[in-house]
Parts: structure tokens; C-alpha cells; sequence
């Protein structure tokens, strides 16, 4: 199969398109500027920090922030704060069930939010007699001995799930309740999570219901899984884990259970057991992740797995030949800030909500920018080829010298040209100037001639490679000064060349004898210069 210059629409897509997130190496963050836009309180935005970020079954992003909660269709945000109803205007969580019931957990209670409510506070509509949020103070029969503060905090709700049977799980600063609907009213009930220890208390972090139906639940206590079977288990320092902030838990499509700590990101065995440890493996910085501190999970819709730490988007890379697992980070290099919680838009776009730089959007169809931070040998880009494996290498020019800088999937490899003796200029053509042909060799234009270069094990050996042959007007190629290069699906050389006058403008090498053919106006090609080359599926050539 033929090397091909930029024509394919795929290697286009995969070069400049977004769309895979192509780029970095594990451990190592790379300075590409992602396509991202940030929306902050300037945008509508009720506040610069969000806590959480979802995407209800009508498409609307859903922000959770300090400042209450927003709503963002796509062009606007409408917001919804204590003059609303909330009873804080600290939000820590949202959930829409699947009977269409939005839940609000906010630091002084539980809402149940009523979109056609009236936005006007205290003020309850005619069609549906109720206020817009209706507030459940979980936390009022618990017993707080610490002032306002300490009775504020006890109300707090962290986390919300639902789980197959319809039950809300709510995940409180005092305990962690079921709620149930009771004769048409709500009703909220603890349920024990079990003995405490110096760690921490009863309380409920983050809360998650599993494929099996099993319900997770992080408290300063440990780990707790309450089976469906009704029994409850801890796991804790025993169990492998460490017992040290305890930040998020997540289950991805494959039944896998994460645990997010401040010193570490676990993957939890598929059958864990009280006595016997619970951890398949650790991951921290030297498996690529930015910081050991890991504040929220989220797989994308195309199925990656994305870790946030308090200073980069990680993303979790395919297994490796060693059978471990390695991540790519993305840092204040590629733009991102302070990654406290991740979403995803019905387009595919990723989402992320920060400390106090507001959300960041990662355009899924938008442009990255490479530079020489990212291996380009130098910012002016003069061709994009490929070469046998398929992947893209850049033609580019820096600080007087030329390289061909080549893209494995992660990153680009620059290695400097070297022109042979006697040659002094490369071609000045900004496309088609280089390739790779179909047996390893490499081809380069000039304004001395078109330059033949054998086939090398490794590319690092064009430095320092000698030609293996040198085409001028006297091996019958038609001008000596190349503009542009192709090679067909035959293997054979188009030249096309800037000689004046033009006498063979363009030029053919066989392979299958290895001479040239030159052509004229007078063969009816009616060529001067010829500026492009390109061949479609049929075998046909266009200049």
C-alpha cells in the first residue's frame, strides 16, 4: 500500500480532530492547547466553584456550585439560589430519578425541586400548591452539642443515589438515609452504618449503588457495602485501604469499583470480604496520574475512563504488556485547573467543574494546537505526511534548521535533517515536500535535485544518513528545482518542478525500471507549475 500525503479525510481526523484526545505520555503532561471554553460568573455561571456537574434525561447540564444551583441549556444558564428556596446556597449534589423527581442536596438540607414552580421565594403557584424546592431536614433529630455551626453542618447533605427499587440513599453529615415514598409523602429514615472509630464518624460521603444491586457507601469510618441481602460490610485499614480523606467512589461499565482517596486511586477486587484485602491495584504518580490526590471519576460516553486531581484531567490508557494500567495527565499546560468534578453534555462534550476558575468545556470536534513542547522540532510546519505504520510526521522548520518530527499516538519524535553534499535548500513548497514510500525509503525535494534516502531500522537515522541517490535534469528528471512530490498507488514518483522556463513541469519516476518521464505542454498537459497531487479510490491522478 502507497504512503499518502494529508489527503484522507482519517488522517486528518486523527492529526488535528479532538474527537480521541490523542496526545501526551504516561507520567509526563504536554503543553498542547485542548479546545476548551470556560463558562464562569460572567457567562450566567451562579458561582466559579462547582461542586458537581449533571446531565438530566432532556439534555440540561446541571451545575452544582457555592452559590446554588444552575441550569444551562446550551446558551444560557438559569440560576437558583436561598431567594429561590433553596435553604443554602451551598449545593452539593443534584439527581433526577427515573421517575422524573429532581433532588437537590445542598449544606443545610435535602430539596425536592419543582420546575414549574414559581422562582418567586415563599411563594407557592395556583396550578400546583407548592413552593419550588421543598426542604427535608434529615439531620433535625440528631442530637448537636457545638452551637449553629456544628446544627448547620449536621443537616448537610453530601450525595444522592437511587437505587433499582426506586429508594433515594442520601449521604448526610450525620448518617446515611433511605428515603421512601409513604402515602404520597417522603419519608426519610438512618440507617446504621455500623461502629465508628477515631478516623472518623457514621457519616455518608459518597454513595454508590452496583451492577449487583449491592449499595457502596464512603464514610470517614471506611469503606461499607450493604449487600442485597440486607448485611452490611466494612472494610478498612485491614482490608488494604488506607483510611485518609476519602474523596469519590465509581463503578465503571465493566463492573470495576474505584475508590478515590487523597493518597491514592484504588480498583476494589470483584469479590471483596471483611478480613481479606479488598485492593487489585493501586495507582498513584508513577502510574502517570498528575497527583496522588484524586477528587472525582467519570467514564465518557465513548467509554475512557477520566480521574480528576486537584491540578490536572487524568485519563486512564489501555492495558500495557506488563498487564498494569497507566494514565495520561492533562495540566495547566493544556489549560486545565483545579478538577474537582466531571460531566458530560449530550454531544459528546467533557465537562469540568473547578475550585474557583468556574466549568471548563473540552470541545469533543475541536481544534488541538501542537507545538515544540509537544516534540515538534520547530513551530513552522512545512508538510504533514505518513508513513508505513499510518501515523502522521511533520515536515517543520525551527531556528534555521529542518526536522521530520513523527506521531505515535502520544506524542511527536523530531528527528533533524541533514541535506547530502552538495545540496544547499531544501524545497521551499510548504506541502508534499516529503513521504515515506511503500518500501521504507525516504524522498525529499530540493532546489538541486530530488533526494533518495535508503531504508532506515530507525527514523533517528536520517541525521546522519547518506543519500542513497541524488535525481537532477541529468538522470532525465524535468528541472532541479522540486516544488512538489508525490507517489502513486504503483509506487512510481510525481515531481513537480519551478525551473523557468518550465520546459517538463512535470515529471514521473517507474519503479519497475527506474527511469523518468517528463511532460510538457506539448504532451497536452497543459501544466506550468503543478501545486498539488492527489489520487482517488479509482486509480485516477489529479494535479
Amino acid at each position: 500500500m502507497s504512503v499518502r500525503e494529508l489527503s484522507h479525510p482519517a488522517l486528518a481526523f486523527r492529526l488535528g480532530l479532538l474527537l480521541t484526545l490523542l496526545l501526551g505520555t504516561p507520567g509526563r503532561a504536554h503543553a498542547e492547547r485542548l479546545p476548551i471554553k470556560t463558562y464562569t460568573t460572567t457567562d450566567g455561571l451562579a458561582s466559579d466553584g462547582v461542586n458537581r456537574i449533571v446531565r438530566d434525561s432532556r439534555g440540561f447540564l446541571w451545575f452544582c456550585t457555592s452559590e446554588g444551583l444552575s441550569r444551562f441549556d446550551g446558551y444560557k444558564f438559569t440560576n437558583y439560589g436561598v431567594d429561590q428556596g433553596l435553604p443554602d446556597r451551598q449545593v452539593n449534589d443534584f439527581l433526577e430519578t427515573r421517575s422524573g423527581i429532581y433532588w437537590v442536596a445542598t449544606r443545610s438540607g435535602l430539596c425536592r425541586f419543582n420546575p414549574g414552580a414559581s422562582t418567586q421565594s415563599g411563594h407557592h403557584d395556583a396550578a400546583r400548591h407548592e413552593p419550588r424546592f421543598v426542604v427535608y431536614h434529615l439531620g433535625d433529630d440528631d442530637t448537636s452539642d457545638g452551637g449553629a455551626s456544628n446544627y448547620q453542618r449536621s443537616r448537610a447533605v453530601y450525595t444522592l443515589c437511587e437505587d433499582r427499587e426506586g429508594t433515594l440513599w442520601c449521604g448526610a453529615e450525620s448518617s446515611l438515609y433511605r428515603g421512601n415514598l409513604e402515602n404520597r409523602q417522603w419519608v426519610f429514615t438512618p440507617v446504621d452504618l455500623g461502629p465508628t472509630t477515631k478516623f472518623g464518624s457514621a457519616n455518608a460521603l459518597s454513595i454508590l449503588v452496583d451492577q449487583r444491586g449491592a449499595i457502596w457507601v464512603l464514610s470517614g469510618s471506611g469503606l461499607y457495602r450493604r449487600r442485597s441481602d440486607g448485611i452490611v460490610e466494612r472494610y478498612t485499614a485491614v482490608e488494604g485501604l488506607t483510611l485518609t480523606d476519602f474523596s469519590s467512589l465509581f463503578e465503571d461499565r465493566d463492573g470495576n469499583i474505584w475508590l478515590g482517596t487523597g493518597v491514592a486511586l484504588y480498583r476494589l477486587v470483584s469479590e471483596p470480604e471483611p478480613g481479606r484485602s479488598v485492593v487489585a491495584r493501586v495507582y498513584s504518580t508513577k502510574d502517570g496520574l498528575a497527583s496522588n490526590s484524586v477528587s472525582c471519576m467519570f467514564q465518557s460516553s465513548d467509554g475512557r475512563l477520566w480521574v480528576g486531581t486537584w491540578s490536572a484531567l487524568n485519563e486512564l490508557l489501555q492495558t500495557d504488556d506488563e498487564g498494569g494500567r497507566q494514565f495520561r495527565s492533562y495540566t495547566s499546560a493544556n489549560g486545565i485547573v483545579e478538577v474537582i468534578s466531571l460531566g458530560e453534555d449530550r454531544n459528546g462534550n467533557l465537562w469540568m467543574g473547578t475550585e474557583s476558575h468556574g466549568a471548563l468545556k473540552i470541545a469533543a470536534s475541536g481544534f488541538t494546537t501542537y507545538s515544540e513542547a509537544d516534540g515538534l522540532g520547530g513551530r513552522r510546519v512545512g508538510g504533514i505526511t505518513e508513513d508505513r505504520a499510518g501515523e502522521p510526521c511533520v515536515i517543520s522548520v525551527g531556528n534555521g534548521k529542518g526536522f521530520v518530527s513523527c506521531f505515535d499516538g502520544r506524542t511527536f519524535t523530531a528527528v533533524e535533517l541533514t541535506l547530502p553534499r552538495g545540496i544547499t535548500q531544501a524545497s521551499w513548497g510548504s506541502y508534499q515536500n516529503m513521504f515515506e514510500d511503500i518500501n521504507g525509503e525516504w524522498w525529499m525535494s530540493t532546489f538541486q535535485g530530488l533526494v533518495r534516502y535508503p531504508k532506515f531500522a530507525k527514523l533517528s537515522q536520517l541525521t546522519h544518513a547518506r543519500a542513497k541517490a541524488v535525481y537532477t535534469i541529468r538522470d532525465g528528471l524535468g528541472g532541479n528545482s522540486l516544488f512538489r512530490i508525490f507517489e502513486d498507488s504503483h509506487g512510481d514518483v510525481w515531481a513537480g518542478t519551478l525551473d523557468t522556463p518550465p520546459a517538463y513541469p512535470l515529471s514521473r519516476w517507474e519503479r519497475s525500471t527506474g527511469t523518468f518521464f517528463r511532460y510538457s505542454k506539448e504532451d497536452g498537459s497543459r501544466l506550468d507549475w503543478p501545486t498539488a497531487f492527489c489520487e482517488d479510490r479509482s486509480g485516477n491522478l489529479w494535479i
